[in-house]
This record gives structure tokens, C-alpha cells and sequence, in this order.
């Protein structure tokens, strides 16, 4: 099985920190964030993780969440380690020209000789969202979102920004026309006498009739690609056509097997013969400490981030049981650790908890989400190394 470490890095170091308020903005807090998370990533590495993935946020003064480049995250992270793989879970991918990200995505590759992979999201959070892809009509859609005309707007474009990557990635050049994107536009003249010669795209009256990024991807045919946080039976299905490894968000029995599922039945049905939980990656938060009492300190404060931050967002609902109707209470230790997703405890007791849920589902891969900030850095470094000493070569 694969490990992997997720990312959402918090500045500030304590909750304390964080209460003062507009700890996003501290250069001292980020500085700090910086080094702790190069010396988790250089531990990760030595430890033999498999993966460390950063989200993409904006605007996030409130010290919750900060990084706005992931892909600049991963450069940075790659210059000061040797084996783990790096990418994102993941970049706006509706809210950005397509093209552009191709082209991060294909620098990233190079730079890091392959060790990288790709996770693209359509992006849940409205002050992002909603400022950044404004004039692509783009809006995000977050747990409880209702407007459906918008919510397929979102899935649409996602969908298209996908294709013309992958586009970009697998052919020298290329012509686009979709529902959203005309690549190129009509009537872009170059007429450059040193593409005539050495280039390709352009007609005899010097007009661009295709474009291509540069260079060719340094992993063939392009490094793999993740899409979390997702559910949507369209999104599953779309991801299990294009071989898309889905990271799923939920712990609640009933919506894994649905996933897993309708994932593997698209799959098989578009020719891409997989077991079930195959190319499916899981979310949980795992702490592992060296008594019981300290790790559940941890989780508690990782509890308080989560209420007072992620819950607010309305993930929650990714956690409602079966005919649950009543509010789900903004309590992490209320939902999150009752339906499995925190797991926490000395290394017998997080083995103990793992196993049937690797075992049940197939699990081939899973990432951590690490709460730094919240978690002292110590007690991160600690809870990395007793879970790549203890508990992962015991579970496959």
C-alpha cells in the first residue's frame, strides 16, 4: 500500500496563534510554517513515504489553509528532498486557463525528473472560487450548493480545462473547439517568418491555426492524475473513464462502497478492466503517538481547527449517515472521529483501527491529512515516523 501525506499548511503554531487572529498575514508565522514543513517533508522522505501533496487556497488571511501555488510548493519541496513524489489535491482547475496549468504541470515534471503527480479540483470554496474564475462564469460548488444550472457550469468546464491538458500534454500542437474554449481564437495572426521555417500551427497568410506548450511531458504520457474531495456520480464516473485516480473524502461505509462501485462498473465499461477499490486513494487524518492520552490531545486540537474552520465550509455533510436528517453538528469529535475518520493512538491501537478499513476496501493508497500548525511540529515528526516505523509495513 501506498502512503501518502496531504497538506493544508496552517501558519501559526498553536491555536493560541491562530486566535489572535489574521495569522495569514504574519511573515514570522509563515517563515515558520516553511521550515517545519521542509524538515516534515525531508523526514517523510527519509521515511520512505510514498507521496506529500499541498492543496490550493486564496485569500486566506485567517492563517487557515494558506497555500495559493501548489505547484510552487512542490519546486520548493523537491530542491530539499530525494525520493518522494510531490503534487497538489489539488489546483483549481475551473477556475484557471488550462493551458497555463499544462504548462506548470509539464515544468514540474522536468524539474523533478518525474517525481511529481497531478490532482486537479473543482474547488469548494466561494471567496476563491467565485473572485478568481468571475470571468469564466465559473462558481464553486461547495456542500449544500442548489444551484444546478451553475454546479454544471462548474463539472462542464472542469471537464473541457481537462481535456484541453491532456491535449497539450499528449500532441506537439493543437486545435480546440468545446463549449468554453476556442484554442486558438479566430483570426490570431503571428506571421513569423521563423515559425514557417522551424515551427508548426501557422497558415501561409501567418495565421495561428494551432499552438503547442513546450516542452513534451518528461513522464509519458503525462504524470498521473488525482481528483479529491468528490462524490458526484458524474464526476466518479468521468474519472474512472479516463483513468483518473479518485481520492475519496468520506469514511461512512455506504458512500465508500457506492464510489468504489459505480467507479469500478465506468471503469470495466470503458475497457479498463479493475477490481473493486482499485485506483480509488482514501482521506483519513491519522495520529500516532506514543501513549493514548497524548494523541488524543492532539486530535482535540486538531478538532478545534476543523470546527472552526473546515466545518464552516459545510464538509461535514460528507459525513451524514444514511437517512440522517437532522444538522450535522460542527464537532469533529462528533463526526469525524465517530465515523472513523480521525484515527489516533499508540501505534497498536492505530494498526488495530486501520486494518479492517484497508482490508474491506481494497485500499491501495492513503493519504494522511496532516494538520500542521495545530499539531505541535514535534508531535508531527513523532506521528510520522512511529506510523512509517510501526504501523505501515503491518498493513501491506
Amino acid at each position: 500500500m501506498e502512503n501518502g501525506l496531504f497538506y493544508t499548511p496552517l501558519t501559526g503554531a498553536s491555536r493560541a496563534e491562530l486566535e489572535l487572529g489574521m495569522a495569514g498575514k504574519d511573515e514570522g508565522y509563515y517563515q515558520r510554517m516553511l521550515h517545519e514543513l521542509t524538515e516534515q517533508a525531508q523526514l517523510a522522505d527519509a521515511l520512505g513515504y510514498d507521496k506529500l501533496a499541498i492543496s490550493e487556497h486564496h485569500f486566506q488571511v485567517e492563517g487557515f489553509e494558506v497555500p495559493n501555488n501548489p505547484v510552487l510548493f512542490n519546486v520548493y519541496l523537491a530542491g530539499r528532498t530525494q525520493n518522494i513524489k510531490l503534487g497538489q489535491l489539488g489546483i483549481l482547475a475551473a477556475a484557471r486557463h488550462p493551458l497555463l496549468v499544462a504548462e506548470d504541470i509539464v515544468l514540474l515534471d522536468h524539474m523533478t525528473q518525474g517525481r511529481c503527480f497531478v490532482g486537479l479540483a473543482r474547488g469548494a470554496h466561494t471567496r476563491a472560487v467565485d473572485v478568481l474564475a468571475d470571468k469564466y462564469g465559473v462558481k464553486a460548488p461547495h456542500p449544500g450548493f442548489t444551484d444546478a444550472a451553475a454546479r454544471q457550469v462548474n463539472h462542464d468546464r472542469f471537464v473541457e480545462n481537462f481535456e484541453l491538458m491532456k491535449m497539450a500534454w499528449t500532441q506537439d500542437t493543437l486545435k480546440f473547439r468545446g463549449k468554453f474554449w476556442r484554442i486558438p481564437p479566430d483570426d490570431v495572426v503571428f506571421g513569423h517568418a521563423g515559425t514557417a521555417k522551424y515551427g508548426r500551427g501557422q497558415d501561409d497568410q501567418g495565421r495561428i491555426e494551432e499552438v503547442g506548450i513546450v516542452p513534451r511531458p518528461f513522464t509519458k504520457p503525462h504524470p498521473q492524475v488525482y481528483v479529491p474531495f468528490t462524490a458526484s456520480p458524474a464526476t466518479v464516473e468521468w474519472c474512472a473513464r479516463n483513468e483518473i485516480r479518485l481520492v475519496a473524502f468520506t469514511s461512512i461505509h455506504e458512500q465508500i462502497d457506492e464510489i468504489l462501485t459505480r467507479y469500478r462498473r465506468a471503469a470495466n465499461e470503458a475497457g479498463h478492466e479493475i477490481g473493486y477499490g482499485d485506483e480509488v486513494a482514501h482521506f483519513k487524518t491519522i495520529i500516532v503517538a506514543d501513549t493514548e492520552e497524548e494523541a488524543r490531545g492532539h486530535a482535540e486540537n486538531v478538532a478545534w481547527a476543523w470546527a472552526e474552520w473546515l466545518g464552516g465550509y459545510g464538509f461535514n455533510e460528507a459525513f451524514r449517515l444514511p437517512g440522517e436528517t437532522t444538522p450535522i453538528p460542527n464537532d469533529f469529535a462528533a463526526t469525524q472521529r465517530g465515523h472513523g475518520f480521525i484515527v489516533y493512538g499508540t501505534p497498536d491501537q492505530v494498526l488495530r483501527r486501520l486494518q479492517p478499513f484497508v482490508e474491506q476496501y481494497n485500499v491501495g493508497e492513503l493519504f494522511n491529512w496532516v494538520f500542521n500548525g495545530v499539531m505541535p511540529h514535534e508531535a508531527v515528526m513523532r506521528s510520522l515516523e512511529l506510523y512509517a516505523d510501526k504501523v505501515a509495513p503491518k498493513l501491506g
